[in-house]
């Protein structure tokens, strides 16, 4: 028995390794592919790359599909890499991106690939594998959720699902370590903050992207989703409401999905999330439910 126990175990040991391996050289293969200009995309990291400081906000429409939208906190951290030429960018932003894929489904990376949306995401260079990557080890670590926060701003949804569980001391961490990011960001250019809150004020619905329903109506369905994945347990459904919660759904934003199997695969250590009343009513059923109990 333990002979074949340690046979299986070998065997899933050697699966992991040559599915690693297999990932790491078909990243190589890639980044160096970009890096010499043999693969082109990045439409996406093209745009952060373009509209870099002093003015990312030039373009101030979502109705163009050049502008930037995100933070300046965003392009302040990409400020030096932004410095580089523009394919050694690409190559650079798009090893982190398979980084973070390898990150959340180690050996299974590879097969995952297969689900078309992942692999346009690291084409095109948007941030939807990070959000993803800020779900799985936000669990953890929650001041990662800052990450959607303070990109694509509205999938920061997923904090809610912390005050749905009382877990208010990772909440305020969430919300906190944004804060702080946001503080010291605004102290170095509080003209690009100002900037940002008008486009997005003046943006409040985007168009485009996949025909789904109005960004009020999935993040009010979100919500509702969201409260149940707390309430049940059902970490994996986070990337879900994440997903809904979009601006914008394009066909490689469905790549926010690979948390799903991330979580299942390795799935996070919850606290409970029942409250105190709630266990004393089910002892006092409890108890109440014996014979010859009076439980008045």
């Amino acid at each position: 028995m333990n002979q074949s126990v340690a046979t299986s175990t070998s065997r899933k040991a050697l699966g992991a390794r040559i599915g690693r391996d297999a990932f790491v050289i078909a990243s190589i293969v890639w980044v160096v592919a970009v890096g010499i200009g043999f693969i082109h995309g990045g439409g996406d990291a093209h745009i952060y790359w373009a509209n870099r400081l002093p003015d990312p906000y030039a373009i101030r429409s979502y109705e163009a599909l050049d502008g930037f939208f995100y933070s300046p906190i965003f392009a302040q951290l990409l400020y030096v890499p932004t410095a580089l030429p523009w394919t050694a960018f690409l190559a650079l932003w798009t090893a982190v991106l398979l980084l973070a894929v390898y990150e959340m489904v180690g050996p299974w990376a590879l097969p995952l690939m297969l689900f078309l949306p992942i692999p346009y995401e690291i084409y095109f260079g948007n941030v939807s594998l990070l959000i993803a990557a800020a779900i799985v080890f936000g669990f953890r670590y929650p001041a990662l959720w800052a990450i959607p926060i303070l990109t694509k701003v509205t999938p920061g949804i997923g904090v809610l699902w912390f005050a749905f569980r009382a877990e208010w001391r990772s909440l305020a961490i969430a919300l906190g370590a944004t804060a702080a990011i946001v503080g010291v960001s605004w102290l170095l250019a509080p003209g690009l903050w100002q900037d940002w809150v008008s486009l997005l004020l003046g943006n409040q619905e985007a168009a485009g992207g996949l025909p789904v329903p109005p960004l009020s109506v999935r993040l009010a369905v979100g919500v509702i989703i969201l409260w149940i994945a707390a309430r049940t347990d059902r970490a994996w459904l986070v990337p879900v409401v994440v997903l809904l919660a979009m601006p914008r759904i394009w066909p490689a934003s469905l790549s926010v999905l690979i948390a799903v199997p991330a979580l299942l695969l390795r799935p996070p250590e919850l606290s409970s999330h029942r409250s105190t009343a709630g266990i004393l009513l089910r002892r006092h059923r409890a108890v109440a439910s014996r014979p010859g109990v009076d439980a008045r």
